[in-house]
């Protein structure tokens, strides 16, 4: 089945991150040659969808997102202009991401669309595995497999606490992570379960540590 039209939720304010800059946002960081939206789009343009509705806030410059979009889709030889980006004031950011996918929903002609978030990082043919997999009336979700290891919760962590406690969830051993809260608390951590070795009755054992 082909899905031609998508929405990109963008209208945060990136209060989280502090930056100097009020009028910068998370999805413009760099990421491939590019910044993480454009890496979005460009995931969204080789899946074939030709019109994208992107939600913004109401402080963020439209020609901020179309001129860097155009700047990379030249850098790599692809017509920008073959792709339909509408752009979608949401006034009130505070309602978060439920009020900005109703202001998008309005704006798509079809019942079945692609939905993502702006500055979240997956594959870049998800979007055409998602299309590929898709059956009549199905709801398919692209999700981060690493939330049952606390990544995820730290990636959504505000505050040393809760980033702590993140970080006692991930197993993987050998991890140095250093976490920052815009309070200006610093913490860092080794995380995982590293095995120790115990002997009993001549033989060697293991159990993990925390």
């Amino acid at each position: 089945m082909s899905i031609l039209e998508s929405i990109i939720l963008a209208a945060g304010y990136s209060s989280r991150f502090n930056f100097e800059n009020s009028s910068f946002r998370k999805y413009l960081l760099p990421f491939e040659r590019s910044n993480i939206l454009n890496y979005v789009i460009l995931g969204m343009y080789k899946a074939g969808i030709s019109r994208i509705n992107i939600i913004i806030d109401d402080k963020t410059e439209k020609s901020q997102i179309t001129d860097s979009c155009t700047n990379f889709f030249e850098k790599i030889k692809i017509d920008r202009h073959k792709m339909d980006l509408n752009f979608i004031r949401n006034n009130y950011s505070e309602r978060e991401n439920g009020y900005s996918l109703f202001l998008g929903a309005r704006e798509v002609s079809s019942e079945t669309f692609i939905l993502s978030m702006a500055d979240h990082i997956f594959s870049v043919n998800v979007y055409d595995e998602l299309i590929k997999n898709y059956k009549n009336q199905d709801i398919l979700l692209a999700t981060d497999p690493m939330k049952i290891d606390g990544f995820y919760d730290l990636a959504h962590s505000k505050f040393i606490k809760e980033a702590k406690e993140a970080a006692s969830k991930i197993h993987a051993a050998g991890l140095n992570i250093l976490f920052g809260d815009r309070n200006g608390n610093i913490g860092w951590w080794g995380a995982g379960k590293i095995p120790i070795p115990t002997v009993r009755n001549g033989h060697s054992r293991g159990r993990l540590s925390q």
